[in-house]
């Protein structure tokens, strides 16, 4: 009988970010009770001085499985789990998204229980008042309620021109392949294809609730935009997915 252990947790539903000044749901690249896993980041199972931050990996906002380092303040429920007799589909995609696994006797398993043990003991401000109201959520909203009309009425010249920066970047479905810079006029004239009808729906289906704006960078769905000194907002990064 094959038995494969692994560290899984969530994202916490609440969490401050700016120096405990502002009030935010999930965290910037993940949803608020997003599944994530350990990933095998040597540098996580080291020597364990983590500076309080560890690499995961799970679903990202674009819909993508990504890899990011997180604060544990970020993490809730991390625990070692157990697999039994895992299927082929199930050790493939493991090794593709970079689980990190291990058999429970032996080192691995050690530091696994140090690492949750970490994540037990690391202090998390329990936050009551969840009303968020800073500038840079109220006009996050804003800005997103906006693109929203926009990708509904299909208005392709306000997108290129007034909410995407003139070069932007296409970060494409596996992180291993190569990012590539085009000009906003190339999306305006390719529309469907970067503006696919998966990254139009994660746009519209975004949950104003669940953004995580902070003072220079904010997700939708599969957009990264950049927020200017004068709170202006332009798309600058597309998760793409080819159809």
């Amino acid at each position: 009988m094959k038995k494969l252990h692994y560290i899984k947790g969530q994202i916490a539903e609440l969490n401050y970010w700016g120096h405990n000044e502002f009030i935010r749901k999930g965290s910037f690249h993940f949803l608020p009770n997003e599944e994530i896993f350990i990933n095998t980041n040597q540098k996580n199972w080291e020597d364990l001085n983590f500076d309080n931050k560890i690499s995961v990996v799970g679903r990202h906002k674009s819909g993508l499985i990504r890899h990011k380092k997180l604060h544990f303040k970020y993490l809730k429920n991390l625990r070692i789990e157990e697999i039994v007799n895992p299927s082929t589909k199930t050790i493939d995609f493991i090794k593709r998204v970079r689980i990190s696994c291990f058999p429970k006797e032996g080192k691995g398993y050690q530091l696994a229980q140090l690492i949750v043990n970490h994540s037990q003991n690391s202090v998390r401000e329990e936050i009551t008042d969840k009303n968020i109201t800073d500038k840079y959520y109220t006009t996050a909203i804003t800005f997103v309620q906006n693109l929203q009309n926009a990708i509904r009425e299909t208005d392709k010249k306000l997108i290129s021109e007034k909410y995407m920066n003139e070069e932007v970047t296409i970060i494409p479905s596996f992180e291993r392949h190569i990012k590539k810079v085009i000009q906003s006029i190339e999306i305006f004239n390719n529309y469907e294809y970067y503006f696919t009808q998966e990254v139009r729906n994660r746009i519209l289906n975004t949950e104003l609730a669940s953004l995580f704006p902070t003072n220079k960078k904010l997700l939708v769905g599969n957009l990264e935009i950049l927020i200017n000194s004068n709170l202006e907002y332009k798309i600058d990064k597309i998760f793409h997915k080819k159809n």
